[in-house]
């Protein structure tokens, strides 16, 4: 992809694999490193984009997203700034689950959650509002400090499908088709008020 200089382009990537996400399970509260395939998805990224030139490169705090983003930025001229802000969701009593212990031990709850996030309180979880509210912020500091520029920000699949929904006014019942895969992103390129989507899937 090349970026015209008058437009904003923005790409979200989702760290790479992890032993959790391998296993389709959901976050925990460990701050767990790359598997070797996620090592390999990151190094695809930084050759997928190689010859992009890149204003910034955002990641969230997590070891996950800073391995990611380190090969992207090795030989390059730029700092890696760590936003917390970026952090996923707090899945609370659900971390490390699979999706489908999860079902069996919150029923009730598993089931409201995937209706309509916003109606659910995931037990010692983090409110679904207040995780929306935290990446609106982060989506509206960087677009407007960064516009007309490009930046790279690798984050969390859930940030991803709610900066998604908030940038391309998807339905919030869009949210779950919303998260892509490990080591895979989405440049949002918005020029003259109107946003383009192209998805990246480096072969790894």
């Amino acid at each position: 992809m090349s970026a015209d200089t008058s437009d904003t382009s923005i790409l979200l990537v989702r760290h790479g694999e992890t032993s959790e996400t391998a296993e389709k399970r959901y976050p925990s509260a460990l701050d767990l490193s790359l598997s070797k395939r996620g090592r390999a998805q990151a190094g695809a990224l930084a050759r997928v984009l190689q010859h992009v030139e890149l204003d910034a490169v955002f990641t969230s705090a997590s070891r996950r997203a800073r391995e990611t983003a380190e090969p992207l930025i090795s030989g390059r001229q730029l700092a890696l700034h760590v936003l917390p802000e970026l952090a996923e969701m707090r899945f609370g009593q659900l971390g490390d689950l699979t999706f489908d212990e999860a079902g069996r031990a919150f029923p009730d709850v598993f089931r409201r959650w995937h209706d309509n996030p916003f109606e659910v309180m995931l037990p010692d979880g983090e409110a679904f509002l207040d995780f929306v509210s935290r990446v609106r912020r982060t989506r509206w500091q960087l677009s407007r400090t960064w516009a007309g520029r490009t930046i790279t920000v690798i984050t969390h699949g859930g940030v991803v499908a709610v900066w998604r929904c908030l940038e391309e006014g998807r339905p919030w019942s869009a949210f779950w088709q919303s998260i892509p895969a490990p080591g895979t992103g989405v440049w949002l390129i918005r020029s003259e008020g109107q946003v383009r989507v192209e998805t990246l899937r480096p072969e790894v």
